[in-house]
């Protein structure tokens, strides 16, 4: 392993398998902020039967259509705070309801979630501290 090849420090053989062996490793959830936005950011929900709800209800709040926005741009709107933030929100909480669908129950167990900016309330959503 890195430690006893790289770095010459003991590290007991079997150690990592064998603490891991009767459960999965842990992950953390985390969540983008502003800046990561990008046009075509959402292509993938559209019909999907989990993500595309999140797209229709934001653009019911909004006023706007989300999804226009994110695939046709223009890029400038995109970019504007007002819009940008909203689109990163919904885009992390489709990405969590891809990670359901995929994962099941094992996407629930995560030993933490965090998020940058607006990545922040993504996290609390994931985390069931509030609700979108």
């Amino acid at each position: 392993n890195i430690l006893t090849e790289r770095m010459g420090l003991p590290f007991p053989k079997g150690y990592v398998s064998n603490m891991l062996k009767d459960r999965p490793p842990a992950f953390a959830l985390l969540f983008p902020g502003q800046g990561s936005q990008r046009l075509g950011m959402l292509g993938w929900a559209e019909g999907h039967e989990r993500a595309w709800p999140l797209i229709q209800k934001a653009t019911e709040l909004l006023g706007y259509d989300l999804f226009e926005v994110t695939e046709v741009g223009p890029e400038e709107r995109l970019n504007r705070l007002d819009v940008c933030q909203p689109a990163l929100f919904v885009a992390a909480m489709c990405g969590l309801e891809w990670l359901r669908e995929q994962e099941g129950k094992r996407s629930s167990e995560a030993a933490a979630a965090a998020g940058v900016s607006c990545g922040e309330l993504a996290a609390l959503c994931a985390a069931g501290a509030v609700t979108f």
